[in-house]
């Protein structure tokens, strides 16, 4: 077998190792195994000894040069490539559970427990605010925790993406699939599907308008509280994505927050 002086070998000490490969015999070549793989990307394509003259005329006739490398280099290449692909989707499930998958009870004991510092402060005269300050606080935890059922189809792609990533890494490993696995691994556009679900997030996130939920108590206001009842305790509503996916939108500080300047009319009265 001649090889051209112009061509790719990788990993060339491992090439004849077949204590490291799958045997998995050449279609063409009855008792040859492969123990190479051109990943030029116009093949993907596994070789037996035999094979590789005619694949290296093939490659000269387009004027290429092809860039061989041992089949056990394809495997743990695309092993790498899938598992990398893996983590970056599980780190993007992660910061979605973290971001925007709130737990309504938890979120609501903790603004509670801030509210009822507040209103033990001012109990003669704010009750009926406050009471309806609470009702409100539901009202918009209620609704957030709606809003993030927007997202289950996001998980359950996700979710289905890295279980057809592991089939994948699994065959690698298995002689009836590993051909297959390694050409799929090697077709995969994994960091583009990343992209695909970062866009899905965001253009959920920015259509649903989804938010996070603060409870603001500012002390500073005691003194004129009758005056400056909403100023003192309000729920301020932050919208999270203006500042994870908009981070050069000069106009994002503007449209990240909203307050609610609902209030109880009884505390109008008294001013």
């Amino acid at each position: 077998m001649s090889i051209s002086a112009n061509t790719t070998f990788r990993n060339p000490q491992n090439i004849h190792d077949e204590s490291r490969y799958l045997q998995v015999e050449c279609d063409l070549h009855p008792g040859e195994v492969f123990y190479h793989f051109c990943e030029s990307t116009t093949c993907y394509k596994p070789l037996c000894p035999e094979c590789v003259t005619e694949h290296l005329k093939e490659h000269k006739l387009r004027n290429e040069i092809p860039e061989i490398i041992s089949m056990n280099a394809a495997r743990e290449r695309s092993s790498r490539k899938l598992k990398g692909v893996q983590i970056t989707l599980s780190k993007e499930l992660e910061r979605l559970e973290s971001e925007f998958m709130v737990n309504p009870q938890e979120a609501f004991s903790d603004g509670m427990e801030k509210l009822d510092a507040a209103k033990d402060k001012l109990k003669s005269l704010i009750d009926s605010y406050f009471d309806q300050l609470s009702e409100e606080l539901r009202r918009v935890v209620t609704e957030h925790h709606m809003k993030s059922n927007y997202f289950t189809g996001v998980i359950k792609t996700i979710t289905e993406d890295i279980m057809h990533l592991k089939q994948i890494d699994d065959g690698l490993y298995d002689s009836n699939a590993y051909i297959n696995s390694v050409k799929k691994a090697f077709l995969l556009n994994g960091y583009g599907a990343v992209e695909s679900i970062r866009d899905q997030i965001k253009d959920i996130a920015e259509k649903k308008n989804l938010s996070f939920l603060n409870i603001v108590v500012d002390e500073s206001e005691l003194s004129g509280f009758q005056a400056n009842l909403l100023k003192y305790s309000f729920i301020d509503i932050e919208y999270p994505y203006s500042k994870t996916f908009k981070k050069n939108d000069k106009k994002s500080d503007k449209k990240g927050k909203k307050r609610s300047t609902s209030g109880p009319k009884t505390a109008k009265k008294n001013q």
